[in-house]
């Protein structure tokens, strides 16, 4: 099986300049615990993703205000990705070798 066959089609994203308040207000909206952070509404080339355990971690427990802090300091930048003509197999075997090499300090 492709990874096209079972991706998500319609994506909700942010954009680096957003402030975490607006990303948390996406993420409840949709029921989803990460967003893609895209460059901008038109061009949509992807630069990172932010999730909620980034805005938990990062914005609850380091005490930032929430409607200041940017989503350009809390995302992760230049995420691993895959394509759409990946078969799941691929991406399983990426997500594990990313996993072995974090874990073991490597990146």
């Amino acid at each position: 099986m492709l990874v096209k066959d079972i991706m998500s089609k319609n994506l909700y994203c942010c954009v680096p300049s957003d402030t975490a308040q607006a990303a948390a207000k996406t993420m409840r909206a949709q029921g989803v615990g990460m967003l893609p952070v895209v460059s901008d509404s038109t061009n949509r080339r992807l630069e990172g993703v932010v999730t909620d355990r980034d805005l938990c971690c990062d914005v609850v427990a380091g005490a930032k205000l929430a409607e200041t802090t940017k989503i350009a300091d809390l995302m992760t930048r230049n995420p691993i990705t895959c394509t759409i003509e990946n078969t799941l197999e691929d991406c399983e075997e990426l997500m594990q070798k990313t996993s072995s090499s974090q874990t073991s300090g490597q990146r």
